[in-house]
């Protein structure tokens, strides 16, 4: 290409080769006036040099046909004077290097998104598996599956790597970003990518759940608690006597009996910190 100078910001991450060995690469996003453009480097003797906002000159660089540069053993990079970059092409050139994290869907959408989309899910653990070691491109690799559950439905999840020893487990809230989705025997899931990250978060302020109620506990004259078959955690949210006895209707003395003889029954009811607050 012609020599050309330009701002940069840059990633680094690590990827495994045909010999299955673990490798450095860095992803940078270089503009200058006239174009802005993803640079990928193997030689990582050279990422001293490439600083993120530092202003370079690029020589012996390989252009593919999507307009992206890639760096080798034998392309030469200097430094240069400040290289002037207007703000809006600087917020491109880094979004390069550090996409914007992609769109959180709720987990009913996964079975319509298309193979390979990028997207961001949210949800609470309910099921994890022992973490395996499985081998690729003859490298052993660690991976964990859970399953996460929303309003909307539940999905796979498969961490990757590193992220397979995260410190995550039932019963907890999780945001995950940028996990990619896939398919085997018919059904969709999704699974980690370099980008991927897991947050814990707080649970739903209020939700909306419909489920069968199969057991209760009395446990004052106001208060009393429910188990709902979900089917793998059996939860138990507490509930007030007269919501429940409003729902039946009957009267709160009555309650044990009443609920000993519908058991179970099937219900929609909203909750709000681990209570329920209405029936539906």
């Amino acid at each position: 290409m012609i020599p050309g100078h330009y701002s940069l910001w840059k990633k680094e991450k690590t990827y495994v080769n045909a010999n299955g060995e673990e490798k450095k690469y860095a992803v940078l996003g270089v503009a200058d006036s006239s174009m802005i453009a993803k640079c990928t480097l193997y030689d990582t003797s050279k990422l001293k040099v490439l600083q993120e906002g530092n202003s370079v000159m690029l020589l012996n660089v390989i252009v593919k046909d999507n307009n992206s540069l890639t760096l080798t053993t034998k392309s030469r990079i200097s430094k240069v004077g400040d290289v002037k970059v207007s703000s809006e092409r600087q917020k491109a050139a880094r979004e390069i290097a550090f996409p914007p994290m992609s769109s959180e869907v709720p987990l009913k959408d996964i079975e319509k998104s298309p193979i390979k989309s990028m997207l961001s899910v949210r949800g609470q653990i309910v099921a994890e598996e022992i973490t395996r070691t499985v081998s690729v491109k003859g490298r052993d690799t660690k991976v964990k599956s859970l399953t996460i559950k929303d309003d909307t439905g539940k999905c796979k999840v498969s961490l990757w790597r590193d992220l397979a020893a995260s410190e995550i487990g039932i019963g907890q809230h999780v945001k995950i970003s940028d996990v990619v989705v896939q398919t085997y025997n018919n059904e969709k899931s999704v699974s980690s990518t370099t980008r991927t990250i897991i947050e814990e978060v707080e649970a739903p302020r209020s939700t909306t759940v419909t489920s069968e109620i199969i057991a209760f506990n009395m446990e004052d004259s106001c208060d009393m608690s429910v188990v709902i078959n979900d089917g793998e955690l059996y939860p138990s949210y507490k509930v007030q006597s007269s919501i429940m006895a409003a729902y039946l209707n009957c009267n709160a003395e009555d309650l044990d009996d009443v609920l000993a003889t519908k058991l179970p029954f099937q219900a929609t009811f909203s909750i709000e910190n681990g209570e329920i607050v209405n029936f539906e």
